[in-house]
């Protein structure tokens, strides 16, 4: 479990282009700063993605996923609170959480994009 979590977090720091100078991170704090960055570019691209979706839904359809993504939100948050938690108080909790945030927030955006293409000629 704790490899499987360490390696997630990894993966999201060294994958991520746009964050190439994480890559010779010294400390604690830098990993942490860069997960968080890392997160935030996430989260933009989901946002960018669940915008332009909700455009393309009718009223009740826009409702219904309105409803799925706070949902989905709140698992998000809460699994991810989770796999951080085995090192709650720990410097590398915050990097944990971010690293795991960042990981479902970039598979549910693959997912809305998915949708997306459905509506899309």
């Amino acid at each position: 479990m704790i490899k499987r979590i360490l390696l997630l977090a990894l993966a999201a720091l060294l994958s991520t282009q746009a964050f190439a100078n994480c890559r010779s991170t010294q400390n604690q704090i830098e990993m942490n700063e860069c997960s968080a960055a890392d997160l935030a570019q996430a989260t933009r691209e989901i946002n960018r993605t669940y915008q332009q979706l909700l455009g393309e839904l009718n009223p009740d359809r826009r409702a219904r996923m309105r409803a799925v993504q706070l949902q989905w939100i709140k698992f998000k948050d809460l699994n991810c609170e989770f796999e951080a938690s085995y090192m709650e108080g720990g410097s590398a909790e915050p990097m944990l959480r971010n690293s795991c945030l960042a990981e479902m927030t970039r598979s549910r955006n693959k997912d809305l994009k998915i949708s997306l293409e459905q509506y899309r000629p």
